[in-house]
């Protein structure tokens, strides 16, 4: 961290959904959740909040989100809060959808490209937690760290990844977990320098783990 850069860390609130929006779409701009659109991130970062479970942080330089990092433990009640505000908001969120994959063939090729890639997350993470189980150990899932661009090297991602782990620990947690594209050169060196270990690779998508004890 820069001596002069004064970086605060906190739990996101309310107030802080629609700048995590807006530092995902400039730090992840050709993911397949970006092409899900704002409403749909929106409803994705709030769902972090619902619950002490589910953990999502971030940074400030001047009272300006400037980066986040968001992970759970329960991923399975994260994903339901997901589905249950998407039924009850789902056909404006269906008609956006329904227009981008007639008419963008990217947009149908990444509809696959996920389904696909969430097969191999299911598999790779219920192996993971099976080899967990059996020590009696609690885990957790990361799921975004971004930094915005102007402030990257700077320490910030260095002082989110700390915090989320601290922060996992008092709640008992003794693994992480986290996927990320082969292609993110970067992340993959971040992750590395961090302590994290490759466990496995499948398809594009690279598994790392770390131990918090």
């Amino acid at each position: 961290m820069e001596k002069n850069l004064k970086v605060t860390i906190n739990k996101a609130g309310e107030e802080d959904i629609l700048p995590i929006v807006e530092a995902h779409l400039l730090s992840f701009s050709d993911y397949f959740l970006t092409s899900l659109g704002g409403y749909f991130l929106a409803l994705y970062y709030r769902s972090f909040l619902s619950s002490d479970d589910h953990l999502i942080l971030v940074a400030r330089v001047e009272n300006k989100v400037c980066g986040f990092v968001a992970g759970t433990i329960h991923e399975r009640e994260l994903f339901q809060n997901i589905l249950v505000k998407l039924k009850e908001n789902w056909c404006g969120f269906a008609v956006v959808l329904a227009i981008k994959f007639l008419i963008n063939s990217n947009f149908r090729r990444e509809i696959w490209e996920r389904l696909a890639y969430m097969r191999r997350l299911k598999k790779t993470l219920s192996k993971s937690r099976s080899k967990i189980k059996a020590y009696n150990k609690m885990t957790a899932t990361l799921y975004s760290i971004a930094v915005l661009d102007e402030l990257r090297g700077k320490g910030i991602s260095v002082s989110l990844m700390r915090k989320f782990e601290e922060e996992m620990r008092k709640k008992g947690v003794t693994i992480c977990t986290l996927g990320v594209r082969d292609d993110n050169l970067r992340a993959i060196r971040f992750y590395r320098k961090m302590g994290w270990q490759e466990e496995t690779r499948r398809g594009t998508t690279v598994f790392f783990i770390k131990s918090l004890i």
